[in-house]
């Protein structure tokens, strides 16, 4: 991504600390998760009949959430990316 990253302000769920909050891939962008995913609910794609109508919300970044303060957010990198995203490939 060019240019500075999106913050958000809360509680970093690892530890603990109220910072500035980055997007954690999860699983991890190397990992295929950096394309575009449609947010939905379980239920909605067991009730539907045309995959392609399911309604939700579209997120252009791949899977994730704002929960993780820089530095955690790059020691669970270094944790398990690498080899997540070499299981996946």
């Amino acid at each position: 991504m060019a240019g500075m990253a999106k913050t958000v302000d809360g509680i970093c769920h690892i530890c603990g600390c109220y910072k500035k909050l980055l997007f954690e891939h999860v699983p991890p962008e190397a990992a295929f998760n950096d394309r575009r995913i449609l947010h939905t609910a379980f239920e909605k794609v067991l009730e539907s009949e045309n995959l392609d109508e399911l309604p939700g919300r579209v997120r252009q970044r791949g899977a994730g959430a704002y929960t993780l303060c820089r530095q955690c957010n790059s020691d669970t990198g270094s944790w398990y990316a690498g080899a997540y995203a070499k299981w996946a490939h």
